[in-house]
């Protein structure tokens, strides 16, 4: 039997039992979204700001500023989708969903021709977002963090 969260990886019960008694979890403070606007990753990685607007929202579903959001996969690797779809995609608390496409912070991410048929669907709603004060002013207009 396959032991929730770890048996998508390969392991069972008995595997994780193998390797130890496990540690106590360590108490992990809730960062609220102000906090993680004021954090600073000093990077130009496409994910990173992935990984910072990512927690910003987490932040921001636990505050109420977000009904739900969801990451989408890389869709260039995935077969029978359709190419191209952007990078998040989230319900602010009132109204019709929007959606991100995040690129490199120092400009050298371009939006594919694929990407662009989503953006122009997307209208106002859907934005690309290159650093992290872009993100917080596309969240800021449809009132996901204050």
């Amino acid at each position: 039997m396959a032991t929730q969260g770890w048996g998508g990886y390969g392991f069972d019960g008995r595997q994780l039992q193998q390797l130890g008694p496990a540690l106590p979890a360590a108490k992990k403070r809730r960062r609220g979204v102000n906090e993680l606007v004021l954090e600073q990753l000093g990077t130009t990685l496409e994910r990173d700001l992935e990984t910072w607007t990512e927690a910003l929202l987490t932040a921001a579903l636990a505050e109420g500023g977000c009904r739900a959001w969801i990451h989408i996969p890389d869709t260039r690797r995935t077969r029978n989708e359709q190419s191209g779809f952007l990078d998040l995609c989230l319900l602010p608390p009132v109204g019709l969903p929007i959606a991100l496409e995040l690129k490199r912070t120092d400009g050298k991410g371009k939006v594919s021709p694929e990407q662009q048929v989503w953006l122009d669907g997307w209208g106002e709603r859907g934005a690309v977002c290159s650093s992290q004060a872009e993100v917080l002013d596309f969240l800021r207009r449809w009132e996901v963090v204050a």
